[in-house]
């Protein structure tokens, strides 16, 4: 739907973004001023017939929107109409007569609809807030959940000098494989020489990093 530009309305008053994103959609409608008078007057009606349908149902927020659209149409969009604008003797009779209907509405229902789109403001403002408060909380419980989760504190035997040199020793260890064909030859050979290798396998042997010894285990 094209959107029809309005000078200040009359409750665009500071709000939430909540309440602004639906003043946006509520004043988002196609309004054309050759559409007789009278048509309109059945469509504000109906548009509040809506409005109420909605706040029976729970549904503030279509509520205030469809009111403020009426509120909107009333006296925006068809205090411009041309049958509005004209004289008296520039229109029919059946067209005056709509013409007085629309100001008795301007007098008498629109006051009450602009009240009742105040206070739906302040409770959707409230809500909105509440909402803001409890998302903020939350994430904040969150963010400090992952940074208790996070922290971990080394025993105080930990000696990190040793666990870094037996790390990089480990880092620079080769492990040997051994094919089927050496292990063929390996077990042809000697005594003396099965010593001599058991000797070389353990000076080779690889020395796991020390870990920290927790003060308290659960196994």
């Amino acid at each position: 739907m094209a959107v029809v530009g309005s000078p200040k309305h009359p409750l665009s008053g500071p709000g939430s973004m909540r309440t602004a994103a639906l003043r946006t959609d509520a004043t988002n409608y196609k309004f054309n001023p050759q559409m007789p008078l009278r048509v309109y007057l059945k469509i504000c009606v109906d548009m509040l017939n809506r409005a109420q349908d909605e706040f029976q149902a729970g549904n503030v927020n279509a509520a205030y929107m469809y009111y403020f659209r009426y509120v909107d149409l009333v006296t925006n969009k068809l205090a411009r109409h041309p049958h509005c604008m004209a004289g008296a003797s520039q229109v029919g009779h059946e067209t005056y007569i709509h013409r007085q209907e629309y100001l008795q509405l301007v007098k008498l229902e629109l006051p009450c609809v602009m009240r009742i789109v105040e206070d739906l403001q302040r409770k959707i403002d409230v809500a909105h807030e509440k909402s803001q408060l409890s998302l903020a909380k939350n994430i904040a419980k969150t963010k400090q959940h992952a940074q208790a989760q996070g922290t971990f504190k080394l025993p105080s035997n930990f000696n990190e000098n040793k666990f870094n040199q037996s790390l990089s020793f480990l880092n620079n260890s080769a492990i040997e494989t051994i094919t089927p064909k050496q292990e063929a030859k390996v077990g042809s050979n000697s005594a003396s020489n099965s010593k001599t290798a058991s000797a070389t396998a353990d000076d080779k042997a690889l020395i796991y990093p020390e870990l920290p010894q927790l003060n308290t285990a659960s196994y």
